[in-house]
């Protein structure tokens, strides 16, 4: 009985995030931010699986080219295909965020039940924890898996030959996880005191080497197409630390506790801002009952170990403190535990941010199991703390999937389309051209970040018109300014219309770039939002 009113809470927590979010049918997250690029991601993986293909060689994007993509969350496009063959690529994304926090609840009730808690408080927390949220309004929904985090554990504490599996399906979601998992099971099984050390030792390299081989082909897979020649993914030009990354996931450590609209980042929510919502707030309710547990030595309080080195992990390379990096006496960059061990990590650490999960997760198991059977009376505080008073991205923004009807006026066949402007500088806006070509199934010439650096073809009139919508253009690599424009440059590689939205330029001046197009293409046909030019090679033919 206990079980249901489990499964029935957290249907009910589920809801709650969801609900205010899911009455426009609209993709969940902010249309400025990553959720374009993941949902066309999640779309494209699960079509493949449907068609018997691997999920390897990119079809519809990066045109003319050839490219290899393996996507960053195989665990979620795997369970996206059956609900995406039923419910489209929208409620089927939707439906996916639904199911990571629902299993996220069960999960946290399992934990905080084997440890002596009741769950109800620990579901409440996690649930609707500004971490999580912080995720989804950015788009970025593989981090939303943090249900593996106290599963693992759980499975830990079972003794279960499926806590390696389990750990490594935690890092295929992403690494940070993977750590977050491999931290929690290792702080389980040592701190047993029912088992000898060489027995706890012995279980942690089993678990170790199983999780390995779980997760291993995923991130060789991961690693594979970013360094090939035929990578779809826009690399970092970067050598070493990458700061504009490190300045954009950069943690104060206030952070962890300041509750309101305070965030590691300055947050501008405007039409042409990048309002990312990152933030470490552990939330003062776990962090109380935490120090609780931690007094009257409840069962879990071993879990402060895990606080302890995750927090460490969570602050990153550097120490970012009041807007700026800490500097030394020396006028260097005051450099944390984690920047000795990026050194030798295989691939970038660029998002610590995201090792909170497991802080986040432990808080929680220890406050429910400080409050006992009466966890339950914290259960509304801790949900007006995350939802109201914690740093807000709660009721979750949508992004209007809505296709412009200057579409339906094209003929279905295999031209491709040059969707203008491309990247502004600002967000991710544009990438709302890849979501479109999942629908209405021209090529497109973008790789995973619709912009001029990073189209898939080096056609100088891809790449200028792409260009125009940044304010220096010798920016871009591989322009030239001296290059002749002619009808053929596009039609030579069977692209067939060029359509420039007006609602995603960034002010009513910009339109006057876009002219140059005209001279070379002729007067377009205009919508409300749009101009599309017919650039067909029979088109002009007919003329």
């Amino acid at each position: 009985m206990v079980f249901r009113f489990a499964i029935l809470y957290s249907l009910l927590l589920t809801a709650l995030v969801l609900i205010p979010s899911c009455t426009t049918g609209d993709l969940i997250g902010h249309p400025n931010l990553d959720v374009w690029s993941h949902a066309w991601g999640m779309d494209w993986f699960s079509s493949q699986l449907q068609s018997g293909r691997f999920p390897w060689y990119i079809e519809g994007a990066a045109w003319p080219t050839e490219r290899i993509l393996w996507y960053i969350d195989p665990i979620g496009a795997t369970l996206l295909t059956p609900f995406s063959w039923l419910l489209g690529p929208i409620h089927s994304y939707n439906t996916l965020i639904g199911i990571q926090i629902f299993t996220l609840g069960m999960s946290m009730w399992l934990l905080a039940r084997k440890l002596g808690g009741s769950g109800w408080l620990a579901m409440s927390i996690l649930c609707t924890s500004p971490v999580l949220l912080g995720e989804y309004w950015n788009g970025v929904v593989e981090a939303g898996w943090l249900a593996a985090i106290p599963l693992a554990g759980y499975l830990a504490l079972c003794s279960s030959r499926w806590t390696g599996v389990i750990v490594g399906l935690a890092a295929m979601a992403t690494p940070y996880h993977g750590v977050g998992a491999a931290l929690l099971v290792s702080t389980l099984i040592l701190s047993d005191p029912k088992l000898r050390f060489a027995i706890r030792l012995r279980r942690l390299v089993i678990i170790g080497l199983v999780s390995i081989l779980v997760a291993l082909p995923h991130l060789l897979l991961i690693r594979a197409s970013i360094y090939s020649p035929l990578s779809f993914v826009n690399r970092s030009i970067f050598e070493g630390y990458n700061h504009a990354v490190l300045i954009s996931n950069a943690v104060d450590p206030m952070a962890f506790i300041t509750p309101g609209d305070f965030w590691s980042q300055t947050v501008n929510d405007t039409k042409m801002s990048v309002p990312w919502h990152k933030t470490p707030y552990l939330g003062w309710v776990g962090i109380i009952g935490s120090i609780g547990a931690l007094i009257t030595r409840k069962k879990g309080m071993i879990l402060w170990i895990t606080v302890a080195i995750g927090i460490t992990l969570t602050l990153g390379i550097f120490l970012w403190h009041n807007g700026a990096w800490v500097t030394t006496a020396g006028g260097g960059y005051y450099k944390l535990p984690l920047g000795y061990i990026a050194q030798w990590a295989p691939l970038p650490i660029d998002h610590p941010m995201r090792f909170v999960g497991v802080v986040v997760c432990s808080l929680a198991i220890m406050a429910d199991r400080f409050m006992g059977r009466w966890a339950w009376v914290l259960c509304g505080l801790a949900l007006f703390e995350n939802l109201h008073w914690a740093p807000n991205s709660w009721p979750l923004p949508t992004s209007d999937t809505t296709i412009p009807k200057v579409y339906e006026s094209i003929p279905n066949d295999t031209t491709a389309i040059l969707d203008l402007p491309s990247d502004l500088g600002v967000g991710n806006r544009t990438n709302r051209y890849l979501f479109w070509q999942r629908i209405h199934g021209h090529p497109v010439p973008w790789g995973n970040k619709v912009s001029a650096i990073g189209v898939a073809s080096k056609n100088p009139a891809v790449i200028q018109w792409a260009s125009l919508s940044r304010d220096v253009s010798g920016y871009i690599e591989g322009l030239d300014s001296n290059a002749v424009i002619t009808k053929e440059t596009l039609q030579k590689e069977n692209y067939g219309w060029i359509i420039l939205h007006l609602s995603l330029l960034k002010n009513t001046q910009e339109l006057k770039k876009y002219h140059a197009i005209s001279k070379i293409y002729g007067t377009p046909k205009k919508y409300k939002e749009q101009w599309i030019w017919d650039i067909r090679v029979q088109n002009k033919k007919s003329e």
